[in-house]
């Protein structure tokens, strides 16, 4: 009879701690499912969309620095073809296309006037260099500004940094935008890009060039030599004077004209682009000068 009790009261135990078990199963399944907006987020989301928003950083990096070699390269060349001058900026103007003179060339000396004097030809050249460079930029992802970039050159590098940030901005799964809607607002408010947040990110690059540009100061002085070698000397043999190892001088007469166009080779510049040679451009009046 003992036996039985004692085993009475353990089944009955066993029950009563079934039930308990029971009730706290669905406790906790009312509990979770009251807060089950906490895992309405896919765990990792905005870890992921901040790692998305640094490779895209990379990407831009990347960008710039190849759109600076080219753009560093293309300006020595625009430089040079336009005397040493910044588009539009010629103080004494241009001349040509016209007869034998297949270009234009901006003048160095007219009516006396040394046109060159007061040009610094590094300021004119970070304005054809800022220019291109924005011209690539425009094909870049994200939104870089205009003339945004300072720069530094010296014999062998041209250096640059932009002086604005570039906005990258943070990207959530578009599943997930609904709940950082208010945020989204946020950030496009005060920064102008839709996303959880931005990645700011000041692209800087530094390309391997000789730019050559105190070459300009040697070509002016030799012209200089070559004003003076003409009041008594032929023109043609006052050119053929000023070639050397650095430069080749070749010249055209405008028809009809006392105007004389000029293309003098920078023969230590090597373009890894395009391979062509580069010439500085000008053009000279010289009324009464001799020819031959």
């Amino acid at each position: 009879m003992m036996s039985l009790l004692k085993n009475r009261k353990g089944m009955d135990y066993s029950a009563f701690l079934v039930i308990v078990v029971f009730i706290v199963c669905i406790y906790l399944f009312v509990q979770l499912s009251s807060k089950i907006n906490v895992f309405a987020l896919s765990v990792g989301d905005q870890e992921l969309a901040l790692m998305n928003a640094y490779g895209e950083g990379d990407k831009l990096l990347l960008f710039v620095d190849q759109s600076a070699k080219y753009a560093v390269f293309d300006s020595v060349r625009e430089l040079a073809s336009n005397g040493g001058f910044a588009p539009g900026s010629e103080p004494c103007g241009s001349v040509g296309p016209v007869g034998v003179v297949v270009s234009k060339h901006s003048f160095w000396v007219k009516e006396g006037k040394k046109c060159y004097s007061d040009v610094n030809v590094y300021d004119s050249f970070d304005s054809v260099l800022s220019g291109n460079l924005n011209s690539f930029l425009l094909n870049s992802p994200f939104s870089v500004f205009k003339n945004n970039f300072e720069f530094v050159v010296d014999d062998s590098k041209v250096m640059g940094i932009a002086v604005k940030p570039v906005l990258i901005p943070v990207l959530v799964s578009p599943e997930n935008r609904l709940s950082f809607s208010s945020i989204l607002v946020r950030v496009a408010d005060e920064f102008g890009v839709a996303g959880t947040g931005v990645y700011a990110v000041r692209p800087s690059f530094s390309v391997d060039a000789q730019t050559l540009l105190d070459n300009y100061e040697l070509v002016q002085d030799q012209v200089d030599v070559l004003l003076d070698c003409v009041k008594t000397g032929s023109l043609d043999a006052c050119v053929k004077s000023s070639n050397s190892d650095d430069f080749k001088w070749a010249y055209q007469q405008v028809t009809g004209s006392s105007v004389f166009v000029f293309a003098v080779r920078l023969n230590k510049f090597v373009d890894p682009f395009s391979k062509d040679p580069v010439y500085i451009k000008f053009a000279l009046h010289l009324p009464g000068v001799r020819v031959q």
